[in-house]
């Protein structure tokens, strides 16, 4: 165990390090690359992540001659992942339908309960136009939403008509 491991490595990721680090000095390849993502402890006792790349250098006879990393902070780009992750499982268990689109009206995401309530899956939804749960005569309500949002007003609720899958 280095003296990095033992003084900046999380006690739960410790024993995957380890591993890693003893693979990476095994290995015969004359140039191994080794990368590993793991949660650090910081000096004031918070929880972090590092992004380790070490290349390390053997001889022709597979001794270590030499190592060589990079450590890099991914602890903001983590917590990011881990928010996106709880919000993303707070929209699929709601009840409710939840669609996003981009500002041409081409949904990029559709919940459970999007599929309860207009009878397509996701595979079947995204990537369409919203315009597809219009009656014609309503698609003007879309271009008027597009265009609020475009504008950077929000949309509150409003109580309208929208087509399911069986019509």
């Amino acid at each position: 165990s280095t003296d990095y491991t033992r003084r900046f490595v999380h006690p739960d990721d410790m024993g995957v390090v380890e591993e890693e680090v003893a693979k990476a000095l095994a290995a015969t390849d004359a140039h191994y690359t080794h990368e590993l993502d793991h949660r650090i402890i910081y000096a004031d006792g918070e929880t972090g992540y590092f992004s380790v790349h070490i290349v390390v250098e053997k001889d022709a006879q597979g001794r270590t001659i030499g190592t060589r990393g990079a450590n890099m902070d991914i602890t903001a780009r983590k917590q990011a992942e881990m928010e996106q992750r709880r919000l993303a499982a707070i929209v699929n268990s709601s009840e409710d339908a939840i669609v996003g689109k981009t500002l041409e009206g081409v949904i990029t995401s559709w919940n459970l309960g999007a599929e309860k309530m207009f009878g397509y899956s996701a595979a079947e939804a995204i990537g369409r136009s919203m315009l597809m749960l219009f009656p014609p005569e309503r698609e003007d309500e879309e271009m008027q939403i597009l265009a609020r949002i475009g504008r950077g007003e929000s949309v509150m609720h409003f109580e309208t008509i929208r087509v399911r899958k069986d019509g």
